[in-house]
C-alpha cells in the first residue's frame, strides 16, 4: 500500500521559493526540517490526530542554501521560504527534479508573482511630489464639456395630468 502524500503549495521569486506543507495537528516540538545543499527538503513530524510519523521528502529542481533557509510551524500548516543558490537565474519551469503531474502538488496563488512582474514596484510610490501638479494652469475639461453639451429638452415628459391614488382615502387626485 502505498503512502499518502500530504498536499503542498508552493511559490517563488528569482531568489527563494516558497513551500507551504498542507499538515495540520502537530505534536509541539516533535518536527525536523532538513534543507540541504544538493537542494532537498526532509521533514518529518508526528501527528495528534493519528499518533503516526509524517514525513516528506522533496528533491528540488535545483539547489538551495540551507543556511539562509527558514520556517514556521502553525497549528495549520508548515511554510518554508528556501533561498535559492543561484538568486539571479530565471524562475525553475517546476519545483522538483523529477518530471510528470503530482497530484499533491499545486501552485500558492496567495504567493505567486509572474516573473516579469516581480521587477516590477508593487506598492504605490508614495514619494511622488504633487507640487509639481499643476492644478492652476490649464482649464478643466469637465467645465468645457458641460459648455458643449445643449441641455435636454424635456418639455415632453410632462404629458397629461395623471390620476394617482392616494394612501389616505383611496380616492383618486389629479397630479399637477
Amino acid at each position: 500500500m502505498e503512502a499518502r502524500h500530504i498536499p503542498i503549495k508552493w511559490a517563488q521569486r528569482k531568489a527563494q521559493v516558497f513551500i507551504t506543507l498542507e499538515v495540520s495537528n502537530l505534536v509541539e516540538n516533535s518536527w525536523t526540517i532538513q534543507p540541504t545543499e544538493e537542494g532537498a527538503i526532509h521533514f518529518k513530524a508526528l501527528s495528534k490526530d493519528t499518533g503516526s510519523e509524517v514525513a516528506v521528502d522533496l528533491e528540488l529542481f535545483e539547489k538551495i542554501v540551507p543556511a539562509e533557509c527558514k520556517w514556521k510551524v502553525t497549528g495549520r500548516n508548515v511554510q518554508l521560504s528556501l533561498a535559492k543558490e543561484n538568486k539571479t537565474a530565471e524562475y525553475w519551469p517546476r519545483l522538483l527534479k523529477q518530471t510528470g503531474k503530482n497530484q499533491w502538488l499545486g501552485i500558492d496563488w496567495s504567493k505567486w508573482i509572474d516573473e516579469e512582474d516581480e521587477d516590477a514596484k508593487s506598492k504605490p510610490d508614495f514619494d511622488y511630489d504633487f507640487n509639481n501638479m499643476n492644478y492652476d494652469e490649464g482649464e478643466d475639461s469637465d467645465e468645457e464639456e458641460e459648455e458643449e453639451e445643449a441641455p435636454a429638452d424635456l418639455g415632453d415628459l410632462e404629458g397629461d395630468k395623471m390620476d394617482i391614488p392616494t394612501a389616505e382615502t383611496g380616492e383618486e387626485k389629479k397630479s399637477e
